[in-house]
């Protein structure tokens, strides 16, 4: 495993100084659908309140240092199984130079040591199902990750543009 990739739980200020919001701008501009509809337009200052509250948590993937890939989860009891803890994805993200070899997968992997620390006993991720089908440079890769780490698919996601 290559040292100069490292992963830990970062403030959004911090990432967001580090080039996190040019890295979301790529990453919305690979794999979001109505762009003319819904625009980019994150609610940092609600990220922030969030963050604040202790149920935001943002792990982040860097090599030497840069800013290549995020991993960002709301942590907290549900509201129906109020005596576990889950971690509901937000976003994933890594860079396209990145995913070559092993990083994707650290990154997750990392994650789930990270979240476990907390206390988490459950993770969901989201994954686009337009990009899993062959959108992107992303095609097929997070899905197909998640799965081969022992992910389950477990539920759909319908949606409308109205």
């Amino acid at each position: 495993m290559p040292s100069d990739l490292t992963f830990a739980v970062e403030t959004i200020n911090d990432a967001l100084r580090d080039g996190f919001e040019d890295l979301a701008a790529e990453h919305w501009a690979e794999v979001a659908l109505d762009k003319d509809a819904v625009p980019l337009s994150p609610d940092w200052p609600k990220y922030r309140w969030l963050e604040k509250a202790g149920i935001l948590k943002s792990i982040t993937a860097r090599r030497a240092g840069r800013l290549i890939g995020y991993d960002v989860f709301f942590v907290q009891p549900t509201l129906h199984y109020s005596t576990s803890t889950w971690a509901v994805n937000d976003i994933l993200y890594l860079d396209p130079e990145e995913r070559r070899g092993m990083a994707g997968a650290r990154l997750i992997l990392e994650s789930e040591k990270l979240l476990r620390e907390m206390g988490v006993q459950k993770v969901l991720y989201h994954t686009k199902l337009h990009v899993h089908l062959g959108h992107g440079k992303a095609r097929g890769m997070v899905g197909d990750l998640l799965l081969k780490l022992g992910y389950k698919h477990v539920e759909n996601v319908m949606a409308k543009l109205l």
